[in-house]
């Protein structure tokens, strides 16, 4: 509901409605990090998926909805979020005890 808001009153104003003006699409930052994990994966570029979204049926959905409905992808989290997450729980492996060697058989 936003993104179309946001369209419209953009449209009523003249505001980006060049002919070699793409609609203007709204990405969080979640979304933008999905994008970061099907680039990781060879899916398709930023580009395409702006593109085959204004193209398809869910051009007034969100990007996550086409990612996941339009476009049928599950990404990845990006590759440097398991550094980040290691990085963060080290603190905690080392604080929580050792396990045990079991005793060989």
């Amino acid at each position: 509901m936003t993104l179309t808001v946001i369209r419209e009153r953009a449209r009523s104003r003249g505001l980006l409605q060049a002919p070699d003006t793409d609609p203007l699409e709204i990405a969080d930052i979640e979304e933008l990090e999905m994008i970061e994990g099907i680039q990781e994966d060879g899916g398709p570029s930023l580009l395409e998926i702006l593109q085959s979204k204004n193209a398809g049926t869910l051009r007034n959905t969100g990007l996550r909805e086409h990612i996941f409905y339009g476009l049928n992808l599950s990404p990845s989290k990006p590759a440097r979020h398991a550094e980040l997450f290691a990085t963060a729980l080290q603190p905690l492996f080392e604080a929580l005890p050792r396990p045990e060697p079991e005793p060989p058989a």
